[in-house]
């Protein structure tokens, strides 16, 4: 279980799948 999407994206990044936002240098709020 993820408790932090920073982890999330985390995952994501290390398998080489874009997230928009980071890639932008931009933040979202929750």
């Amino acid at each position: 279980m993820l408790g932090c999407t920073f982890t999330f994206e985390s995952a994501l990044l290390d398998n080489n799948i874009e997230v928009r936002h980071i890639t932008e240098n931009k933040y979202v709020n929750m």
